[in-house]
């Protein structure tokens, strides 16, 4: 009778291993000629159920073939590590609120907006400093929220919102304010926030592990799946939190921006600042060349930046669509001011551009006082 033949385990579990390392390198492989993706080190933590930048870190982004840049975000979690005291000094304090567009994404921290709006306000003679309040990712919700809960303490004079085309969904699936009847918006308990929040604490604290921010910064198809994983939670920290978040109309959800803009603009002034609301248009308006089956897009993004202007136009809240500025130097200089390709953020020449004409309108503006009748730019 013949004896069986001992199961060899070690090479099983090496041919296992070959196998799901294989398959792995395929599936990155296919990811980065079907899908490439842009790739960043985990840059937020979930604080009191908010997406705040992560202090004290030196953070890698990179686009292949676009670009590959060094972040730093200092102790007060702001961008380019500057520390602020808390009380002002002689300069006016200047703090600027958005999402990646304020961030900076995709240049070095002395290239972003607002380093180039604290420039564009020196040689404009004005003794300014600049905050980077941005946070990649985030809505005017979670802007205005970041305010209270931690910019305020820092008492800038004025403050500028920078909004995007994407803010208006971002404010939908996320609804973090309740809309009221009258169309003013008051925001959730932070109770609510942080119970509807776990799953997305859980996902960021993994992230920030040392091997998993690894591969955020070199794999492809990890940076997809991140991504994936990442809006799919905070959809359904809408979803836990209104019930039904995904099926908002749009004129709903233009309703609900406003209102959020309307409480933030009350929480600066009673702090004693001024609120200034600006729009950053995107690389398929600034560049229509680039995308000629784009109408449809560009008509949304003109449609969001009407509804701001005149929600800010109600509020007597200066607002500057920058729209048309951004096409008028895009023309006249003829270089591209966003990347072309697997990001589409601003360059370093369209953040310089975005920073002066900011400036232009900080200074023009200068004389208004708060309540006075404020007329839009841009419209």
């Amino acid at each position: 009778m013949m004896s069986k033949r001992p199961v060899r385990w070690p090479a099983r579990a090496g041919l296992l291993l070959f196998g799901l390392v294989l398959g792995l390198g395929l599936a990155e492989l296919l990811v980065r000629i079907a899908a490439p993706q842009a790739l960043s080190s985990p840059l937020t933590e979930t604080v009191g159920g908010l997406d705040l930048p992560r202090p004290d870190q030196q953070a890698r982004m990179r686009a292949p073939g676009l670009f590959d840049v060094r972040m730093t975000i200092g102790s007060q979690r702001f961008r380019a590590g500057s520390d602020y005291a808390l009380q002002p000094g002689p300069a006016q304090r200047i703090a600027v609120l958005g999402d990646s567009f304020a961030f900076g994404a995709g240049v070095n921290d002395d290239e972003t907006y607002p380093q180039a709006l604290a420039q564009a306000m020196k040689q404009r003679g004005r003794d300014t400093e600049v905050i980077n309040a941005g946070i990649p990712g985030v809505g005017t919700g979670e802007e205005a929220l970041y305010f209270r809960d931690w910019v305020a303490r820092f008492h800038p004079a004025i403050v500028v919102l920078t909004v995007t085309t994407n803010d208006v969904e971002n404010d939908a699936a996320r609804q973090l304010f309740v809309l009221q009847s009258d169309d003013s918006a008051i925001p959730r308990s932070t109770a609510e926030l942080v119970a509807a929040s776990r799953r997305l604490d859980a996902l960021r604290r993994i992230n920030s592990l040392a091997p998993f921010r690894f591969l955020s910064e070199h794999s492809e198809l990890y940076s997809l799946l991140r991504q994936t994983i990442s809006s799919q939670m905070r959809r359904g920290r809408g979803q836990a939190l209104d019930g039904v978040a995904s099926s908002r109309a749009p004129a709903d959800a233009a309703r609900l921006t406003a209102g959020e803009l309307g409480w933030l603009d009350q929480q600066v002034a009673s702090r004693g600042g001024r609120l200034f609301v600006v729009f950053f248009p995107s690389l398929p308006v600034v560049h229509p060349e680039r995308y000629v089956a784009g109408a449809a897009f560009r008509k949304t993004e003109q449609e969001v930046a009407a509804s701001l202007a005149r929600s800010c136009a109600r509020r007597n809240i200066p607002f500057a669509d920058m729209t048309a500025p951004m096409q008028v130097e895009a023309k006249r200089t003829r270089a591209l001011l966003y990347y072309v390709g697997v990001d589409e953020h601003p360059n370093a020449a369209g953040y310089r551009t975005f920073g002066r004409l900011v400036a232009d309108f900080l200074v023009e503006d200068e004389g208004t006082p708060p309540g006075a009748d404020v007329k839009s730019r841009g419209k």
